[in-house]
Protein backbone atom coordinates (compact mmCIF):
# COMPACT_ATOMS: atom_id res chain seq x y z
CA UNK A 1 0.00 0.00 0.00
CA UNK A 2 1.72 3.21 -1.15
CA UNK A 3 1.67 6.17 1.17
CA UNK A 4 0.89 9.64 -0.11
CA UNK A 5 2.00 11.75 2.82
CA UNK A 6 1.33 15.35 1.86
CA UNK A 7 3.24 18.29 3.24
CA UNK A 8 0.14 19.34 5.16
CA UNK A 9 -0.05 15.91 6.82
CA UNK A 10 3.63 16.13 7.77
CA UNK A 11 3.06 19.53 9.34
CA UNK A 12 0.08 18.19 11.24
CA UNK A 13 2.17 15.30 12.52
CA UNK A 14 4.89 17.67 13.73
CA UNK A 15 2.31 19.81 15.51
CA UNK A 16 0.75 16.81 17.22
CA UNK A 17 4.05 15.24 18.23
CA UNK A 18 5.25 16.65 21.54
CA UNK A 19 7.90 15.44 23.94
CA UNK A 20 6.91 15.12 27.60
CA UNK A 21 10.48 14.07 28.31
CA UNK A 22 13.34 12.86 26.14
CA UNK A 23 12.15 9.25 26.33
CA UNK A 24 8.74 9.44 24.64
CA UNK A 25 7.29 11.29 21.66
CA UNK A 26 3.55 11.89 21.83
CA UNK A 27 1.18 11.58 18.86
CA UNK A 28 -2.55 12.28 19.06
CA UNK A 29 -4.79 10.37 16.63
CA UNK A 30 -8.35 11.71 16.43
CA UNK A 31 -11.64 10.32 15.14
CA UNK A 32 -15.08 11.89 14.72
CA UNK A 33 -16.69 10.02 17.59
CA UNK A 34 -16.06 7.95 20.71
CA UNK A 35 -13.24 5.40 20.57
CA UNK A 36 -14.38 1.93 21.57
CA UNK A 37 -11.38 -0.28 20.82
CA UNK A 38 -7.90 -0.03 19.29
CA UNK A 39 -6.28 -2.91 17.38
CA UNK A 40 -2.70 -3.00 16.13
CA UNK A 41 -1.39 -4.79 13.04
CA UNK A 42 1.09 -4.24 10.24
CA UNK A 43 -1.66 -4.00 7.65
CA UNK A 44 0.66 -3.35 4.69
CA UNK A 45 3.76 -5.39 5.69
CA UNK A 46 6.08 -2.36 5.73
CA UNK A 47 7.55 -3.07 9.18
CA UNK A 48 5.56 -0.35 10.95
CA UNK A 49 2.51 -1.13 13.07
CA UNK A 50 -0.75 0.47 11.99
CA UNK A 51 -3.67 1.35 14.25
CA UNK A 52 -7.30 0.45 13.63
CA UNK A 53 -9.74 2.24 15.93
CA UNK A 54 -13.34 1.15 16.24
CA UNK A 55 -15.43 4.16 17.19
CA UNK A 56 -19.00 5.28 17.68
CA UNK A 57 -20.38 8.11 15.54
CA UNK A 58 -23.52 9.67 17.00
CA UNK A 59 -25.44 8.61 20.11
CA UNK A 60 -27.44 5.44 20.88
CA UNK A 61 -29.84 4.15 19.73
CA UNK A 62 -28.94 5.79 16.39
CA UNK A 63 -25.16 5.45 16.76
CA UNK A 64 -23.14 4.27 13.78
CA UNK A 65 -20.13 1.99 14.08
CA UNK A 66 -17.11 3.20 12.12
CA UNK A 67 -13.52 2.03 11.64
CA UNK A 68 -10.55 4.39 11.32
CA UNK A 69 -7.05 3.35 10.21
CA UNK A 70 -3.87 5.26 11.06
CA UNK A 71 -0.88 4.07 9.05
CA UNK A 72 2.42 3.88 10.91
CA UNK A 73 5.54 5.56 9.50
CA UNK A 74 9.08 6.21 10.68
CA UNK A 75 7.83 9.59 11.91
CA UNK A 76 4.82 8.18 13.77
CA UNK A 77 1.13 8.74 13.10
CA UNK A 78 -0.89 11.60 11.65
CA UNK A 79 -3.72 13.24 13.57
CA UNK A 80 -6.45 12.29 11.08
CA UNK A 81 -7.20 8.76 9.82
CA UNK A 82 -5.67 7.62 6.53
CA UNK A 83 -8.78 5.49 5.96
CA UNK A 84 -12.18 5.91 7.61
CA UNK A 85 -15.37 4.02 6.76
CA UNK A 86 -18.72 2.99 8.21
CA UNK A 87 -19.42 -0.60 9.20
CA UNK A 88 -22.72 -2.14 8.04
CA UNK A 89 -25.59 -1.64 10.48
CA UNK A 90 -25.79 -5.39 11.23
CA UNK A 91 -22.05 -5.85 11.86
CA UNK A 92 -21.46 -7.76 15.11
CA UNK A 93 -17.66 -8.22 15.35
CA UNK A 94 -14.63 -7.26 13.27
CA UNK A 95 -11.25 -8.90 12.70
CA UNK A 96 -8.13 -8.48 10.53
CA UNK A 97 -6.45 -11.09 8.31
CA UNK A 98 -4.56 -11.40 5.03
CA UNK A 99 -6.99 -13.63 3.14
CA UNK A 100 -5.33 -13.63 -0.28
CA UNK A 101 -1.65 -13.61 0.73
CA UNK A 102 -0.83 -10.27 -0.92
CA UNK A 103 0.71 -8.85 2.26
CA UNK A 104 -2.20 -6.48 2.94
CA UNK A 105 -4.73 -7.35 5.62
CA UNK A 106 -8.44 -7.27 4.92
CA UNK A 107 -10.99 -6.10 7.48
CA UNK A 108 -13.32 -9.01 8.28
CA UNK A 109 -16.90 -8.17 9.27
CA UNK A 110 -19.02 -10.78 11.04
CA UNK A 111 -22.50 -9.61 10.08
CA UNK A 112 -25.72 -11.09 11.40
CA UNK A 113 -26.36 -13.25 8.32
CA UNK A 114 -22.96 -13.49 6.66
CA UNK A 115 -19.19 -12.96 7.00
CA UNK A 116 -17.73 -10.32 4.67
CA UNK A 117 -14.36 -8.71 4.04
CA UNK A 118 -13.28 -5.21 3.09
CA UNK A 119 -10.15 -4.69 0.97
CA UNK A 120 -7.96 -1.68 1.74
CA UNK A 121 -6.38 0.25 -1.13
CA UNK A 122 -4.68 3.59 -1.75
CA UNK A 123 -8.13 5.01 -2.48
CA UNK A 124 -9.56 3.77 0.82
CA UNK A 125 -11.88 0.95 1.82
CA UNK A 126 -13.71 -0.94 -0.93
CA UNK A 127 -17.29 -2.20 -0.66
CA UNK A 128 -17.74 -5.36 1.48
CA UNK A 129 -17.53 -8.69 -0.34
CA UNK A 130 -19.07 -11.92 0.93
CA UNK A 131 -16.68 -14.52 2.33
CA UNK A 132 -19.18 -16.91 3.98
CA UNK A 133 -22.92 -17.02 3.38
CA UNK A 134 -23.84 -17.95 6.94
CA UNK A 135 -24.60 -16.02 10.09
CA UNK A 136 -24.47 -16.85 13.79
CA UNK A 137 -27.05 -17.50 16.46
CA UNK A 138 -24.89 -15.97 19.19
CA UNK A 139 -23.52 -12.80 17.54
CA UNK A 140 -25.64 -9.65 17.55
CA UNK A 141 -25.09 -6.06 16.33
CA UNK A 142 -24.25 -3.67 19.20
CA UNK A 143 -27.01 -1.10 19.59
CA UNK A 144 -24.56 1.46 21.04
CA UNK A 145 -22.41 1.58 17.90
CA UNK A 146 -19.29 0.23 19.63
CA UNK A 147 -18.13 -2.57 17.34
CA UNK A 148 -15.92 -5.08 19.22
CA UNK A 149 -12.85 -6.92 17.93
CA UNK A 150 -12.36 -10.67 18.17
CA UNK A 151 -9.58 -12.74 16.59
CA UNK A 152 -11.71 -15.36 14.84
CA UNK A 153 -9.87 -15.35 11.48
CA UNK A 154 -6.33 -16.71 11.76
CA UNK A 155 -4.06 -19.71 11.23
CA UNK A 156 -6.00 -21.89 13.66
CA UNK A 157 -4.27 -25.21 12.94
CA UNK A 158 -0.68 -24.00 12.56
CA UNK A 159 -0.50 -25.13 8.91
CA UNK A 160 0.03 -21.65 7.48
CA UNK A 161 -3.54 -21.41 6.17
CA UNK A 162 -6.04 -18.80 7.32
CA UNK A 163 -9.31 -20.28 8.61
CA UNK A 164 -12.50 -18.76 10.01
CA UNK A 165 -14.07 -19.83 13.32
CA UNK A 166 -17.75 -18.90 13.45
CA UNK A 167 -19.32 -19.18 16.93
CA UNK A 168 -22.90 -20.44 16.82
CA UNK A 169 -25.43 -21.80 19.27
CA UNK A 170 -23.94 -25.09 20.50
CA UNK A 171 -21.26 -25.11 17.82
CA UNK A 172 -17.99 -23.63 16.64
CA UNK A 173 -18.09 -23.83 12.85
CA UNK A 174 -14.73 -23.95 11.09
CA UNK A 175 -14.39 -22.69 7.51
CA UNK A 176 -11.19 -23.43 5.64
CA UNK A 177 -9.90 -22.56 2.15
CA UNK A 178 -10.43 -25.03 -0.69
CA UNK A 179 -8.03 -25.56 -3.59
CA UNK A 180 -9.27 -22.32 -5.19
CA UNK A 181 -8.85 -20.30 -2.00
CA UNK A 182 -12.58 -20.02 -1.26
CA UNK A 183 -13.77 -20.45 2.33
CA UNK A 184 -15.89 -23.59 2.61
CA UNK A 185 -17.50 -25.35 5.56
CA UNK A 186 -15.12 -27.81 7.24
CA UNK A 187 -15.51 -29.36 10.70
CA UNK A 188 -18.16 -28.27 13.22
CA UNK A 189 -17.14 -28.55 16.88
CA UNK A 190 -19.82 -29.35 19.45
CA UNK A 191 -19.74 -26.62 22.10
CA UNK A 192 -21.28 -26.65 25.60
CA UNK A 193 -23.16 -23.38 26.09
CA UNK A 194 -24.85 -21.58 28.94
CA UNK A 195 -27.78 -19.33 28.15
CA UNK A 196 -30.40 -17.38 30.05
CA UNK A 197 -33.83 -16.03 29.22
CA UNK A 198 -35.90 -13.68 31.37
CA UNK A 199 -39.56 -12.78 30.76
CA UNK A 200 -40.06 -10.75 33.95
CA UNK A 201 -40.43 -7.11 33.02
CA UNK A 202 -40.62 -3.95 35.09
CA UNK A 203 -44.29 -3.14 34.59
CA UNK A 204 -46.56 -2.77 37.68
CA UNK A 205 -48.92 -5.68 38.45
CA UNK A 206 -51.91 -5.78 36.14
CA UNK A 207 -50.16 -3.95 33.31
CA UNK A 208 -49.33 -5.73 30.03
CA UNK A 209 -45.78 -7.08 29.94
CA UNK A 210 -44.11 -8.27 26.75
CA UNK A 211 -40.48 -7.90 27.78
CA UNK A 212 -38.08 -10.77 26.99
CA UNK A 213 -34.33 -10.63 27.58
CA UNK A 214 -31.76 -13.35 26.99
CA UNK A 215 -28.01 -13.88 26.90
CA UNK A 216 -25.55 -16.55 25.82
CA UNK A 217 -22.10 -17.23 27.31
CA UNK A 218 -19.69 -18.84 24.88
CA UNK A 219 -16.70 -20.63 26.47
CA UNK A 220 -13.24 -19.05 26.27
CA UNK A 221 -11.20 -20.32 23.30
CA UNK A 222 -7.51 -21.25 23.49
CA UNK A 223 -5.05 -23.10 21.30
CA UNK A 224 -2.04 -25.10 22.42
CA UNK A 225 0.90 -26.74 20.65
CA UNK A 226 1.43 -30.50 20.85
CA UNK A 227 4.51 -31.76 19.03
CA UNK A 228 3.70 -31.01 15.35
CA UNK A 229 -0.03 -30.42 15.92
CA UNK A 230 -2.12 -27.64 17.36
CA UNK A 231 -5.09 -28.42 19.65
CA UNK A 232 -8.08 -26.28 20.55
CA UNK A 233 -9.39 -25.83 24.10
CA UNK A 234 -12.66 -24.43 25.42
CA UNK A 235 -12.83 -23.30 29.04
CA UNK A 236 -15.80 -22.53 31.27
CA UNK A 237 -15.72 -22.54 35.04
CA UNK A 238 -14.15 -25.73 36.38
CA UNK A 239 -14.43 -27.51 33.03
CA UNK A 240 -12.13 -27.77 30.04
CA UNK A 241 -12.83 -29.39 26.68
CA UNK A 242 -9.92 -30.54 24.50
CA UNK A 243 -10.38 -30.86 20.72
CA UNK A 244 -7.36 -32.68 19.32
CA UNK A 245 -5.85 -31.38 16.11
CA UNK A 246 -4.74 -33.66 13.28
CA UNK A 247 -3.97 -33.02 9.62
CA UNK A 248 -5.22 -29.44 9.73
CA UNK A 249 -8.55 -30.24 11.40
CA UNK A 250 -9.92 -30.37 14.96
CA UNK A 251 -11.88 -33.22 16.50
CA UNK A 252 -15.59 -32.39 16.42
CA UNK A 253 -16.25 -33.66 19.96
CA UNK A 254 -14.22 -32.39 22.88
CA UNK A 255 -12.70 -34.49 25.65
CA UNK A 256 -13.98 -33.04 28.92
CA UNK A 257 -11.81 -32.44 31.98
CA UNK A 258 -13.21 -31.29 35.31
CA UNK A 259 -10.72 -29.58 37.63
CA UNK A 260 -12.67 -28.94 40.84
CA UNK A 261 -11.89 -25.86 42.90
CA UNK A 262 -15.32 -24.94 44.33
CA UNK A 263 -16.68 -26.40 47.56
CA UNK A 264 -20.17 -27.97 47.55
CA UNK A 265 -21.49 -24.94 49.45
CA UNK A 266 -20.01 -22.54 46.89
CA UNK A 267 -21.62 -24.45 44.03
CA UNK A 268 -24.98 -24.35 45.78
CA UNK A 269 -24.78 -20.63 46.62
CA UNK A 270 -23.35 -19.64 43.21
CA UNK A 271 -21.46 -16.74 44.78
CA UNK A 272 -18.00 -17.46 43.36
CA UNK A 273 -16.43 -16.54 40.03
CA UNK A 274 -14.22 -19.11 38.34
CA UNK A 275 -11.77 -18.22 35.57
CA UNK A 276 -9.81 -20.91 33.71
CA UNK A 277 -6.78 -20.32 31.48
CA UNK A 278 -4.57 -22.72 29.53
CA UNK A 279 -0.95 -22.23 28.48
CA UNK A 280 2.38 -24.04 28.59
CA UNK A 281 3.81 -22.20 31.58
CA UNK A 282 6.58 -24.59 32.64
CA UNK A 283 8.15 -24.95 29.19
CA UNK A 284 7.80 -28.72 28.86
CA UNK A 285 5.78 -28.65 25.63
CA UNK A 286 2.49 -29.56 27.33
CA UNK A 287 -0.40 -27.18 27.97
CA UNK A 288 -1.12 -26.51 31.66
CA UNK A 289 -4.39 -25.33 33.24
CA UNK A 290 -4.79 -22.44 35.70
CA UNK A 291 -8.03 -22.28 37.74
CA UNK A 292 -8.78 -19.12 39.73
CA UNK A 293 -11.84 -18.64 41.96
CA UNK A 294 -12.77 -15.43 43.77
CA UNK A 295 -15.92 -14.15 45.46
CA UNK A 296 -18.12 -14.66 48.49
CA UNK A 297 -19.76 -12.12 50.78
CA UNK A 298 -18.55 -8.73 51.98
CA UNK A 299 -17.38 -10.24 55.26
CA UNK A 300 -15.84 -13.43 53.84
CA UNK A 301 -14.51 -12.55 50.37
CA UNK A 302 -11.80 -15.05 49.42
CA UNK A 303 -9.75 -16.30 46.48
CA UNK A 304 -7.86 -19.43 45.49
CA UNK A 305 -5.59 -20.54 42.66
CA UNK A 306 -4.92 -24.08 41.41
CA UNK A 307 -2.47 -24.90 38.60
CA UNK A 308 -2.62 -28.36 37.03
CA UNK A 309 0.34 -29.64 35.03
CA UNK A 310 -0.26 -30.82 31.51
CA UNK A 311 0.38 -34.54 31.01
CA UNK A 312 0.04 -36.90 28.06
CA UNK A 313 -3.67 -37.14 27.43
CA UNK A 314 -4.78 -34.16 29.52
CA UNK A 315 -4.06 -32.66 32.95
CA UNK A 316 -2.81 -33.97 36.28
CA UNK A 317 -5.66 -34.54 38.74
CA UNK A 318 -3.68 -33.07 41.63
CA UNK A 319 -2.66 -29.40 41.35
CA UNK A 320 1.04 -28.65 41.03
CA UNK A 321 0.50 -25.33 42.79
CA UNK A 322 -2.18 -23.99 45.13
CA UNK A 323 -2.58 -20.68 46.92
CA UNK A 324 -5.45 -19.41 49.07
CA UNK A 325 -5.95 -15.83 50.27
CA UNK A 326 -8.59 -13.67 51.87
CA UNK A 327 -9.76 -10.79 49.70
CA UNK A 328 -9.45 -10.39 45.94
CA UNK A 329 -6.83 -12.40 44.06
CA UNK A 330 -7.53 -12.55 40.33
CA UNK A 331 -6.23 -11.37 36.99
CA UNK A 332 -3.24 -13.73 36.95
CA UNK A 333 -0.54 -12.85 34.45
CA UNK A 334 2.35 -14.98 33.19
CA UNK A 335 5.68 -13.73 31.77
CA UNK A 336 9.03 -15.36 31.03
CA UNK A 337 11.11 -12.79 32.89
CA UNK A 338 14.50 -14.50 32.96
CA UNK A 339 14.45 -16.09 29.49
CA UNK A 340 14.55 -19.72 30.65
CA UNK A 341 11.43 -20.74 28.71
CA UNK A 342 9.31 -20.91 31.88
CA UNK A 343 6.76 -18.28 32.80
CA UNK A 344 6.72 -16.51 36.13
CA UNK A 345 3.32 -15.76 37.67
CA UNK A 346 2.15 -12.26 38.54
CA UNK A 347 -0.61 -12.25 41.13
CA UNK A 348 -2.49 -9.03 42.03
CA UNK A 349 -4.32 -9.00 45.38
CA UNK A 350 -6.52 -6.51 47.24
CA UNK A 351 -8.29 -6.60 50.59
CA UNK A 352 -12.09 -6.74 50.36
CA UNK A 353 -14.42 -6.09 53.30
CA UNK A 354 -16.91 -3.58 54.68
CA UNK A 355 -14.21 -1.24 56.01
CA UNK A 356 -12.10 -1.54 52.86
CA UNK A 357 -15.07 -0.93 50.58
CA UNK A 358 -16.10 2.17 52.52
CA UNK A 359 -12.54 3.47 52.29
CA UNK A 360 -12.43 2.74 48.55
CA UNK A 361 -15.65 4.62 47.76
CA UNK A 362 -14.74 7.60 49.93
CA UNK A 363 -11.19 7.96 48.61
CA UNK A 364 -11.89 6.55 45.12
CA UNK A 365 -8.59 4.69 45.49
CA UNK A 366 -7.68 1.00 45.69
CA UNK A 367 -4.41 -0.39 46.99
CA UNK A 368 -3.26 -3.42 45.00
CA UNK A 369 -0.38 -5.70 46.00
CA UNK A 370 1.34 -7.59 43.19
CA UNK A 371 3.47 -10.64 43.94
CA UNK A 372 5.70 -12.38 41.42
CA UNK A 373 6.34 -16.10 41.86
CA UNK A 374 9.25 -17.84 40.08
CA UNK A 375 8.41 -20.94 38.02
CA UNK A 376 10.32 -24.02 39.17
CA UNK A 377 9.57 -25.99 36.01
CA UNK A 378 8.02 -29.33 35.17
CA UNK A 379 9.91 -31.37 37.80
CA UNK A 380 9.04 -31.46 41.49
CA UNK A 381 5.90 -31.24 43.60
CA UNK A 382 5.49 -27.45 43.33
CA UNK A 383 5.41 -25.64 39.97
CA UNK A 384 6.04 -22.28 41.65
CA UNK A 385 8.06 -21.03 44.58
CA UNK A 386 6.16 -20.88 47.86
CA UNK A 387 7.13 -17.24 48.46
CA UNK A 388 7.16 -14.40 45.93
CA UNK A 389 10.49 -13.28 44.48
CA UNK A 390 9.30 -9.74 43.80
CA UNK A 391 6.55 -7.85 45.68
CA UNK A 392 5.22 -4.40 44.77
CA UNK A 393 2.17 -2.37 45.70
CA UNK A 394 0.39 0.32 43.74
CA UNK A 395 -2.59 2.60 44.38
CA UNK A 396 -5.08 2.81 41.52
CA UNK A 397 -7.99 5.16 40.93
CA UNK A 398 -11.49 3.70 41.28
CA UNK A 399 -14.33 4.73 38.98
CA UNK A 400 -17.22 4.44 41.45
CA UNK A 401 -19.78 4.63 38.63
CA UNK A 402 -18.76 1.34 37.00
CA UNK A 403 -16.27 -0.19 39.48
CA UNK A 404 -13.36 -0.12 37.01
CA UNK A 405 -9.82 0.43 38.22
CA UNK A 406 -7.83 3.16 36.45
CA UNK A 407 -4.06 3.28 36.43
CA UNK A 408 -0.83 1.59 35.38
CA UNK A 409 -0.85 -1.98 36.69
CA UNK A 410 2.52 -3.67 37.41
CA UNK A 411 3.62 -5.66 34.38
CA UNK A 412 6.53 -7.29 32.55
CA UNK A 413 4.82 -6.95 29.15
CA UNK A 414 7.36 -4.67 27.46
CA UNK A 415 11.08 -4.36 26.72
CA UNK A 416 11.76 -0.63 27.01
CA UNK A 417 15.53 -0.61 26.44
CA UNK A 418 15.76 -3.10 23.56
CA UNK A 419 18.06 -5.55 25.33
CA UNK A 420 15.74 -8.53 24.79
CA UNK A 421 14.58 -8.75 28.42
CA UNK A 422 11.14 -7.58 29.60
CA UNK A 423 11.36 -4.62 31.97
CA UNK A 424 9.16 -3.87 34.97
CA UNK A 425 6.44 -1.28 34.31
CA UNK A 426 4.03 0.22 36.84
CA UNK A 427 2.53 3.45 38.21
CA UNK A 428 5.12 5.86 39.61
CA UNK A 429 4.52 9.24 41.21
CA UNK A 430 2.26 11.22 38.82
CA UNK A 431 2.53 8.80 35.91
CA UNK A 432 4.47 5.60 35.30
CA UNK A 433 8.01 4.31 35.65
CA UNK A 434 10.07 1.52 34.11
CA UNK A 435 12.65 -0.48 36.08
CA UNK A 436 15.38 -2.30 34.17
CA UNK A 437 15.38 -6.09 34.19
CA UNK A 438 18.81 -7.04 35.56
CA UNK A 439 18.39 -10.77 35.00
CA UNK A 440 18.15 -13.63 37.49
CA UNK A 441 14.75 -12.40 38.71
CA UNK A 442 16.14 -9.01 39.78
CA UNK A 443 15.00 -5.51 38.88
CA UNK A 444 16.80 -2.21 39.40
CA UNK A 445 16.16 -0.25 42.58
CA UNK A 446 15.17 2.92 40.69
CA UNK A 447 13.32 3.45 37.40
CA UNK A 448 15.41 4.36 34.35
CA UNK A 449 12.36 5.79 32.55
CA UNK A 450 9.59 7.94 34.01
CA UNK A 451 6.65 9.73 32.46
CA UNK A 452 4.30 12.25 34.03
CA UNK A 453 0.84 11.32 32.77
CA UNK A 454 -2.71 11.21 34.09
CA UNK A 455 -3.82 7.56 34.39
CA UNK A 456 -5.87 6.55 31.33
CA UNK A 457 -9.01 4.43 31.35
CA UNK A 458 -7.49 2.10 28.74
CA UNK A 459 -3.87 1.50 27.78
CA UNK A 460 -1.70 -1.15 26.20
CA UNK A 461 2.04 -1.76 25.78
CA UNK A 462 2.84 -2.34 22.11
CA UNK A 463 5.82 -2.51 19.72
CA UNK A 464 4.75 0.07 17.14
CA UNK A 465 7.92 0.66 15.11
CA UNK A 466 10.90 -1.54 14.29
CA UNK A 467 13.27 -0.42 17.06
CA UNK A 468 12.37 -3.43 19.30
CA UNK A 469 11.46 -1.12 22.19
CA UNK A 470 8.03 -1.01 23.79
CA UNK A 471 5.67 1.90 23.13
CA UNK A 472 2.27 2.79 24.65
CA UNK A 473 -1.28 3.30 23.41
CA UNK A 474 -3.79 5.14 25.61
CA UNK A 475 -7.43 6.17 25.26
CA UNK A 476 -10.25 7.39 27.51
CA UNK A 477 -13.65 6.24 26.18
CA UNK A 478 -15.61 7.50 29.21
CA UNK A 479 -14.14 11.03 29.21
CA UNK A 480 -16.17 13.27 26.85
CA UNK A 481 -13.23 15.69 26.55
CA UNK A 482 -10.87 12.96 25.25
CA UNK A 483 -13.07 10.10 24.05
CA UNK A 484 -12.25 10.84 20.38
CA UNK A 485 -8.49 10.46 20.83
CA UNK A 486 -5.91 7.68 20.76
CA UNK A 487 -2.68 8.82 22.41
CA UNK A 488 0.52 7.21 21.13
CA UNK A 489 3.72 7.39 23.20
CA UNK A 490 6.66 6.37 21.00
CA UNK A 491 9.67 5.19 22.95
CA UNK A 492 12.72 7.19 21.87
CA UNK A 493 14.90 6.20 24.83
Amino acid sequence: MNRKILTLACLALLLLATTANAAFVRNVCQVKGRVAEVVTADLDSDGFTDLLASYRFGAPPDAQARLAIFLGTAQGYTGAPDIDFAAPADACVFDLADLDGDGIDEVILFRKWSVQFVKLTDEGAQSPQTLIKMGSGVLFPPFNGQLPYENLVRDWSGDGKIAVALPDYGALRMFRPDDEGKMVAAETLTVPLRSWINTHGLQPPGMPDYMISSSVRFPMIFTGERQSERDLYLARGESLWLYRGAAGRFATKGQKFTLPILTPAERAQENMNVLTLVDDIDGDGRVDAMINKFGGGLTNFSSEVHIHRGIDGGFAAKPGFTLTASGYMAGLRFWDIDGDGRKEMGMPTAEIGLVQLARMFLSKKVKVDVKLFACRGAIGPQMYAEKPTISKNVTLDLNTDNGHLIGFVPSFEGDFDGDGKPDFFMAYEDGFGVWRNQGNMRIAAEPFLTQTLAPPQEYRLEYLDNDKKSDLLLWNPADPTQDNQVIVLLNRN
